[in-house]
């Protein structure tokens, strides 16, 4: 977290940055921290990829309305789970079907 902060500090809060420290507080489990700055790299950028970060968040903070909400932003804006990291994509898998939101979620 030392050196994400600190790039931040010396760049300024990018939102490659924000949504970066917002993966880092989403692995400690600090999910208001990680909502805060997916939200700020939002205002930013309409990354599909932070939208789903975002309902990745709001989902493990227990807003299952919030995260239904930001994973259909990211599926507006072109998100597939190909398009994510391989490392990304079993917590896509199991997000979307803790939202239930079925087949449309994208391929593998």
């Amino acid at each position: 977290m030392a050196y994400i902060s600190e790039a931040i500090e010396v760049r300024g809060p990018t939102s490659a940055l924000l949504d970066t420290r917002a993966c880092v507080h989403i692995a400690q489990g600090n999910y208001d921290d990680a909502i805060k700055d997916l939200q700020l790299s939002l205002q930013q950028q309409k990354d599909p990829s932070v939208y789903y970060h975002l309902a990745l968040a709001f989902a493990r903070a227990g807003d299952l309305s919030a995260a239904r909400d930001a994973m259909g932003n990211a599926r507006k804006n072109g998100l597939t789970a190909n398009k994510l990291n391989p490392a990304e994509r079993d917590d896509y898998k199991a997000l979307n079907q803790q939202l239930k939101l079925g087949a449309t979620a994208g391929a593998l």
